[in-house]
């Protein structure tokens, strides 16, 4: 009975959780490319200060349900993979690197809105812009490895049906390419949609896919 409330509440943290990402996303505009100028850079924090510090905030209230909803989806798999749980912690240290860079970024993009309400320079709007798109490589590598190890555990061990591990996979090699993507302009350049969209649309897919499948008991063998 207790798991089973666990269970539920760790699905609806996930879907709470992916309302909140999403606004994140939605509330601080439209981001310039890599390779727009300095003046374009300091009007973005500028013209969308209140909506960057308002996405970052809730980025850290997201915390709460994340945690609550990766921990019980780790814990299913620890406990589907037996001995010997390496992809289970392959998978724990991709989702926990990926939140730690979410942080980071998350306090670059603020201390850039927070100047821009005290005379941001350019140099140093370019500078906080730089840094979050290099650390929004990095990130994207941590995250396709949740992905595809924590999909790959679905899809062979089967504590999740295995439509929903494949999800996790396609997601991982879509963000580890989208990892890749360090050009200085063109559909590939940091923050660009053909860069990003899809591995955060098939990451938002799989969790909530997730917390679905959560809010229904559990199949006992």
């Amino acid at each position: 009975m207790l798991m089973n409330d666990m269970r539920k509440l760790a699905g609806i943290a996930g879907i709470v959780f992916i309302v909140i990402l999403i606004a994140t996303l939605i509330l601080p505009g439209t981001p310039p490319a890599i390779d727009d100028s300095d003046s374009d850079l300091v009007n973005f924090f500028t013209d969308n200060r209140s909506g960057i510090l308002l996405a970052q905030w809730l980025g850290f209230i997201a915390t709460v349900p994340a945690l609550f909803f990766f921990s019980y989806f780790l814990v299913v798999l620890r406990q589907s993979e037996g001995d010997q749980p390496v992809r289970t912690l392959t998978a724990l240290i991709g989702i926990a690197a990926t939140a730690g860079m979410a942080i980071v970024i998350a306090a670059i993009l603020a201390t850039g809105a927070f100047e821009a309400g005290h005379g941001l320079e350019e140099k140093m709007a370019r500078i906080y812009y730089d840094l979050a798109s290099i650390a929004t490589n990095g990130q994207f590598a941590a995250l396709g490895t949740y992905l595809l190890f924590s999909g790959w555990l679905i899809v062979s061990k089967r504590a999740f049906p295995v439509w929903c591990g494949w999800i996790g996979i396609v997601g991982g090699v879509l963000a580890v390419l989208s990892s890749a993507c360090l050009a200085s302009d063109g559909a590939l350049a940091p923050a660009a949609p053909l860069a990003v969209f899809p591995a955060i649309a098939a990451f938002v897919v799989y969790t909530l896919a997730l917390s679905v499948l959560m809010l229904r008991p559990a199949k006992t063998n």
